[in-house]
């Protein structure tokens, strides 16, 4: 199942065709023939969709048929499952009130020395992650970046 949304195509003034998407008001795009329409539309929900998950919002139910149905791509649909099913679990996002997705992911939300974002998709809990932006907890991190059982270097002149 991939997810689709209907929209409505009408001619503007200038000769293009306007498009909008009744489940998703904040679509608005335009195209100058029906397929470089619909490719905006399709760009267009899939920034809408980001949108509403970063801010936490509801997404509305797929479209099962219409004459002008963007479908999304599958990696899309995933995505927005995954957030459906975070959310029904009561988990929260890193963008969301509360901080990071913690048992999912718990990197996610949580910033790098740098004060960058720390990659999601690593294996391995880098050690220059500052936790103190996200909820995750020494239990929730691998082995490989808990400091328990390590001997710290001790400062210099401290004997």
């Amino acid at each position: 199942m991939t997810l689709a949304y209907r929209v409505k195509l009408q001619e503007d003034d200038n000769g293009t065709l306007l498009v909008t998407c009744r489940a998703l008001p904040e679509v608005t795009t335009f195209g100058d023939d029906e397929a470089a329409a619909m490719a905006r539309a399709r760009d267009a929900i899939e920034e809408a969709l980001a949108a509403r998950i970063g801010d936490g919002q509801d997404i509305p139910k797929s479209d099962a048929k219409g004459p002008h149905l963007v479908r999304l791509p599958a990696l899309t649909t995933l995505k927005v499952e995954l957030y459906r099913q975070l959310r029904l679990a009561g988990l929260r996002g890193p963008n969301w009130p509360g901080g990071c997705i913690g048992i999912a992911n718990p990197w996610i939300g949580c910033k790098n020395s740098n004060g960058r974002d720390a990659a999601p998709a690593r294996p391995a809990h880098p050690e220059s992650v500052n936790h103190s932006s996200c909820r995750s907890t020494a239990a929730e991190r691998p082995a490989s970046s808990s400091r328990a059982g390590r001997r710290l270097p001790r400062p210099s002149g401290t004997d």
